[in-house]
């Protein structure tokens, strides 16, 4: 029981790419290892920083307060919010509950590190650049879709037996 957790958009007239993409790749990935996806959103946030955490706090423990409570998420963000709503929960991480996150740095917060696929800025603007010259060399050539590969990083918040 695999559940992608994400946030309602601050505007939801304008989700941020990523989480549409992230959201639609867990969908199809469940469904190709024959899972039934699960997909948690929850409400739109306050805008100030402090508020958002813990509304995110918040709604991340009242999720795991409900009847279905999985053996893995995967957050669109917060990861390391999930950690410690699993821990006031009294979920242990990762043999009651797994989780990862995404991020865009290796050591975010090393004192409360969470397993993540990392997404390398550098490596994510180098690709713009390239594209950039590209379209301006040749504006109507083709430009098929640029994949950047994620990294794994393991701290151990994810379980690697059976949970449950």
């Amino acid at each position: 029981r695999i559940a992608f957790v994400n946030r309602t958009p601050s505007d939801p007239r304008e989700p941020h790419y990523s989480r549409v993409d992230r959201e639609a790749g867990y969908v199809s990935a469940m469904r190709e290892a024959g899972l039934t996806p699960s997909v948690i959103t929850i409400p739109a946030a306050p805008d100030l920083y402090a508020d958002r955490l813990g509304h995110m706090l918040r709604s991340y423990r009242e999720f795991l307060s409900s009847s279905y409570l999985p053996t893995a998420v995967l957050c669109e963000s917060g990861g390391r919010v999930m950690l410690h709503a699993a821990s006031l929960a009294g979920l242990k991480v990762p043999d009651d509950l797994s989780v990862m996150t995404f991020d865009t740095h290796a050591s975010a917060d090393l004192e409360v590190a969470v397993d993540r696929l990392l997404v390398r800025d550098r490596q994510m603007g180098r690709s713009a650049v390239q594209e950039l010259c590209a379209l301006l060399k040749d504006p109507t050539a083709p430009r098929p879709p640029v994949t950047i590969p994620f990294e794994f990083h393991r701290v151990g918040t994810v379980g690697l037996g059976p949970h449950r």
